[in-house]
């Protein structure tokens, strides 16, 4: 039973690590697609 609960929390943590990636890199493409498409003007300085 111990190793079936290890590999269960095991694999719920290696989820949760992939799914905040996937979250990371999606935030990361729409911040570049952003900054790209603004004209200059209206970009922080």
């Amino acid at each position: 039973m111990s190793k079936l609960w290890d590999f269960t929390r095991i694999s719920v943590t290696h989820n949760n690590l992939q799914e905040l990636k996937e979250k990371k890199s999606r935030s990361f493409f729409l911040e570049y697609l952003w900054v790209s498409y603004l004209p200059k003007s209206t970009r922080a300085r």
